[in-house]
């Protein structure tokens, strides 16, 4: 699909300057995400309808993104060794993509993004802290200044964001005073795509602050 859109007429309009380049990475980054989110679930085609069950035509169907089956792995592995979770998305579809995933394997979990009310924000964080809850996703921005989740001793960074001190702040959300565990985080990036490019813009940027602020 990624291949099909760079070599698609879509892509030709944007290089011919007709439509805005952030067409193109928006669509790309979806892509990466889950093909769902550029496309749609898959129309049941009429000679597969028996053989393609009612979960795998759902829209967000893990199994058709690759960052999605490394997610399963990893909590499937996390969840026998007791660790807890921190899972970040920029985008809100994707987090109720996750969001539908963890339910229906029966993960105990908590979602905060731009629509949680400020007011009921600082319960859930104190809930996941002290409680028992296996998972808790975010959206990058919501769980990134003065959030202490020091509940989680890993952390996956979904997407990359374009600004790096954005990746860092969702980092750090865990690994702070008070954490008394070893933290692991884990980005998820699509090979050869536009978030290694975002990614290697990221390390550029970084680079620029650390020769402003430390050499």
């Amino acid at each position: 699909m990624y291949r099909s859109y760079i070599d698609g007429s879509e892509t030709r309009s944007i290089l011919s300057g007709q439509l805005k380049v952030f067409v193109g990475l928006i669509a790309l980054r979806k892509i990466c995400n889950h093909p769902d989110l550029f496309s749609g679930a898959p129309k049941p085609s009429s000679d597969n309808e028996e053989g393609q069950s009612e979960k795998e035509a759902r829209f967000g169907y893990y199994k058709r993104s690759g960052k999605m089956i490394v997610v399963h792995s990893l909590l499937k592995l996390w969840k026998k060794q007791g660790h807890r979770v921190l899972l970040f998305s920029q985008s809100q579809m994707m987090l109720t993509i996750i969001e539908h995933y963890v339910r229906d394997h029966g993960y105990k979990y908590l979602r905060l993004d731009g629509s949680t009310p400020i007011g009921s924000r600082q319960r859930m964080i104190s809930e996941f802290n002290t409680g028992d809850h296996f998972v808790f996703i975010l959206t990058t921005k919501v769980g990134g200044l003065g959030v202490n989740l020091t509940g989680a001793n890993r952390v996956v960074i979904f997407d990359p964001d374009w600004n790096p001190s954005t990746d860092t702040q969702a980092r750090e959300r865990s690994w702070r005073i008070g954490q008394d565990r070893q933290v692991t985080i884990y980005r998820l990036m699509t090979s050869g795509t536009i978030e290694e490019k975002i990614y290697h813009r990221q390390i550029f940027k970084q680079f620029l602050v650390n020769r402003i602020l430390k050499d």
